[in-house]
């Protein structure tokens, strides 16, 4: 595989994946993604106003509170 870069970022390119690496980086990310679909379904999630109002607060430069979502706690 090439090496990748994060044009966004300006980052340099970081050398690619070798077969395993890439397996392993795909099975951890379906890993996150499906626990993250599990939180949505219990309802972990923050209501769209409430993370709306928190980036504004961020772009303004403002003190952030901590967003919290109900029934927050996550084992881990």
């Amino acid at each position: 595989m090439a090496a990748t870069t994060n044009p966004l970022a300006g980052e340099p390119a970081r050398p690619a994946d070798t077969e395993a690496e890439h397996r392993a980086r795909l099975a951890h990310e379906r890993a996150l993604l499906d626990e993250a679909r599990e939180d949505v379904k219990a309802g972990r999630v923050i209501p769209d106003g409430e993370s709306d109002a928190w980036l504004d607060l961020l772009v303004r430069g403002e003190p952030l509170p901590m967003p919290d979502a109900p029934s927050a706690s996550h084992p881990k």
